[in-house]
């Protein structure tokens, strides 16, 4: 074959193709809240912010919160403002993730500073599986295989017999899961479980090898029916055993690695450990390269409920009607604005996914695994809550310096979003001198 005909490789798209200006973050927070009230392809996380929710605390209205930091300056918020409750939004994603960190540190010291009912230290396994994947793959595949084989590895006898079952066996009174995904132009969409297991005796190096041994034979024999290869050598286990160390960077990794606070952090390192230019995304990291990239924060399209928006080309969407199938709109996305693709098809998977799962509270308190892991619960305050409960219960703090009108915060705000961020400065600054 001649030099003419070979076909060129499409470049990869990485993080140092996007500049990312440095901001505080409230700025990226609402620049991200911007992008996704114009190019989300769910309505829900359209309207979050977008509108006064009529909270009767603020008299119907939205309110402007001053709250003092450490070092004697302002942080200003917007109060009053519909939640939509959702793990892809920017600031519900941010509030779910403050509330589990909070909780989870409070849970695992308990956890290993307690003992169990016959006097012994208990601990607690961290263990990571991950999943085979083609550049080809579909998100939507990817995401129902993981999910069957995560219910896969705590259900049936081999989990839950309590005489051979891994529960029994290993005295594991819960556990709590997280799927995460990141998404490279070269490799595509990669899949991967976290997973803590809450060991009610000492956790010992053999018990360690097992876990990860038998539940990986479970989670290679789910993957397998969905025509999906998992390889052990790609999977993790490590125990957690203190509490001021390993504990506080498991809850960074854990927890807060994919949350928006730390994605302008991370998007400034050009290069990993390797010094190889970082290629894989995960879905803030990658929305906000394009809310902070001039050449794709600039899209829109409309999207009303009941509409549904369909990638049928990479570089092509539509928007239909649910019911009819009428088309209302399309676009065309060249270079860079390709990206929205991968937005919304991990918008469109972890909505009905439930990323975030932990065992159930036990209905009764007759073994000793079930009384063990309601304590854990009780100690933890409101873990295993679903994700609207941390949204509805945030209340605001600081003190109030001002008041917005619905029709206000619709005309002067949310159609022109910079002066958000230009009433926050002034306010500080104003707040600050008085």
């Amino acid at each position: 074959m001649t030099s003419e005909n070979k076909k060129t490789p499409k470049p990869a798209i990485t993080k140092s193709d996007f500049h990312i200006p440095l901001m505080a973050f409230p700025e990226l927070l609402w620049q991200l809240q911007r992008v996704t009230w114009r190019m989300s392809s769910q309505q829900s996380i359209r309207s979050c912010s977008k509108f006064v929710s009529g909270n009767s605390t603020y008299g119907g209205m939205a309110a402007l919160r001053a709250i003092l930091q450490q070092d004697g300056s302002y942080k200003l918020q917007f109060g009053g403002l519909h939640r939509c409750k959702s793990g892809q939004c920017p600031r519900c994603s941010q509030i779910l993730a403050i509330s589990r960190a909070k909780q989870m540190e409070q849970g695992i010291e308990y956890w290993l500073s307690s003992n169990n009912e016959k006097g012994q230290n208990r601990g607690i396994a961290f263990m990571t599986l991950t999943m085979g994947h083609n550049p080809t793959d579909s998100a939507e595949k990817l995401a129902h295989a993981i999910s069957k084989a995560r219910t896969a590895l705590t259900t049936g006898g081999e989990y839950r017999d309590r005489r051979r079952g891994d529960r029994y066996n290993f005295q594991i009174a819960g556990i709590i899961s997280r799927i995460e995904v990141t998404w490279s132009q070269q490799h595509g969409y990669h899949f991967h479980l976290h997973m803590l297991l809450m060991i009610d005796r000492p956790l010992t190096a053999c018990d360690l090898v097992n876990l990860q041994a038998r539940f990986h034979h479970r989670w290679k024999k789910a993957l397998a029916k969905e025509g999906i290869e998992a390889d052990i050598r790609q999977s993790d286990i490590r125990p957690v055993d203190d509490f001021d160390d390993a504990s506080q960077v498991l809850l960074s990794q854990y927890l807060n690695k994919t949350a928006p606070w730390n994605v302008a952090k991370e998007m400034t390192m050009e290069t990993r450990k390797t010094g190889h230019t970082k290629r894989s995304w995960n879905y803030f990291e990658l929305l906000t390269a394009l809310c902070t990239d001039t050449s794709t924060n600039k899209q829109w399209f409309p999207l009303s409920k009941g509409e549904n928006v369909t990638w049928d080309r990479p570089d092509h969407f539509i928007v239909s009607n649910q019911i009819t199938g009428e088309i209302v709109a399309e676009r065309y996305m060249y270079g860079k604005n390709e990206l929205w693709r991968v937005i919304h098809e991990l918008e469109a998977v972890m909505k009905t996914l439930r990323p975030y799962r932990i065992s159930n509270k036990p209905r009764t308190q007759d073994s000793q695994l079930d009384r063990a892991w309601s304590a854990f619960l009780r100690n933890s305050h409101g873990l295993e809550a679903n994700d609207a409960s941390p949204v509805n219960q945030r209340t605001g703090v600081g003190e109030i310096v001002g008041y917005i009108s619905p029709s206000e915060w619709m005309s002067n705000y949310v159609n022109h979003p910079e002066n958000i961020i230009r009433t926050v400065h002034a306010a500080a600054r104003t707040q600050k001198d008085e």
